[in-house]
């Protein structure tokens, strides 16, 4: 069977895994006191987008070739539809933060289009993954249309290296430009394994020794950035991008091997956190920002963050089983949600 070819149950805790990562992330990242360490947990930003791609090469590769024009008008669709809900959801954090309006109505017209697209002003808006991953669907058509798989491995090295120049390459530093590059990485690599028979290379691939290699570097990588990373240095993102690989590889190796998406506590909140993934991302982000109206900023210990996370964590979830009922009990509300929210 191919890759993604039917429902696969190791990807959904793959995606699972970033949105209570992200959860978790943002929760520690706006409440706890002292300095956080957002290398630690930057895999989670790096992550849903290498995986948004991956999944347009992986589903859209053969789609594709067999009918150009119905793919083109499904992934341009996609990009427009998260372009809106952009759009929207700052709109509501806007509302609810009056000082981000203050600062909005001094842009011109010109210098919000751009911060956005190039990711200039993120403390302006919030969302921000939003518009890579939607740019990743507009020019991916493109990759999987005119590309082979010998052109695709050139073009999957040049994308690779090209962050490396950041520093030289003025435009290849933007949030936006680095973080497109990664969306395309990660439709090369979808499009690029779309042709293996999955189910049959996971059988001969030596799943156990692989799982033991990757979590020894994960955590090798990780205690050296406790020991010697400052908080307050800028995060090199291309530094982040293979440990971010290497991490979804071990979850999602982890997960075939010990079968994790059949351990019920791991299985309730993937099933639903997998199926309404946008939503989720959405909303955990607007319940933080309505918290500012109750706890102030960079205010809470570590006991008391993770209390706070918990509790964005399962009301996240359990506002994704209220909105399953709903679309179950009305043809109506399910055909919204999904317009809105299903890509």
């Amino acid at each position: 069977m191919k890759l993604l070819e039917s429902h696969d149950d190791n990807f959904d805790v793959c995606r699972s895994f970033l949105i209570v990562s992200m959860v978790i992330t943002h929760t520690f990242e706006m409440f706890y006191l002292p300095d956080y360490n957002r290398r630690l947990t930057y895999y989670v930003t790096i992550g849903f987008v290498l995986l948004s791609g991956f999944t347009v090469g992986a589903l859209y590769s053969e789609r594709t070739q067999i009918n150009p024009q119905k793919s083109f008008k499904k992934l341009t669709g996609r990009g427009y539809k998260l372009l809106l809900l952009y759009v929207i959801f700052n709109f509501l954090i806007l509302f609810i933060s009056q000082s981000r309006f203050n600062i909005l109505i001094k842009l011109n017209v010109f210098d919000i289009v751009i911060s956005v697209f190039l990711g200039t002003n993120r403390d302006l808006f919030g969302f921000d993954i939003l518009v890579p991953i939607a740019m990743t669907s507009f020019f991916s058509w493109f990759l999987l249309k005119v590309l082979n798989n010998r052109i695709c491995f050139v073009f999957l090295f040049v994308f690779l290296l090209a962050p490396w120049f950041s520093g030289t390459v003025k435009f290849l530093h933007y949030f936006g430009v680095i973080f497109l590059l990664i969306g395309l990485i990660g439709c090369l690599m979808g499009k690029l394994l779309s042709s293996v028979d999955w189910d049959r290379a996971l059988k001969k691939f030596p799943i156990s020794s692989a799982t033991i290699i990757c979590g020894i570097f994960i955590l090798f990588y990780y205690a050296a950035i406790i020991l010697f990373s400052k908080k307050s240095e800028t995060v090199i993102v291309h530094n982040h991008l293979i440990p971010t690989i290497i991490m979804l590889f071990f979850v999602y190796i982890l997960s075939y091997d010990f079968q994790l998406s059949e351990k019920l506590l791991i299985k309730i909140p993937t099933i639903i956190l997998s199926k309404h993934i946008l939503f989720a991302y959405l909303f955990h982000i607007l319940v933080i920002n309505i918290l500012f109206f109750f706890i102030r900023k960079d205010s809470l210990s570590f006991f008391g963050t993770s209390v706070l996370a918990l509790f964005v964590l399962f009301f996240t979830i359990a506002t994704c089983y209220f909105v399953d009922f709903l679309n179950l009990k009305s043809v109506i509300l399910a055909r919204i949600y999904s317009s809105l929210f299903k890509l």
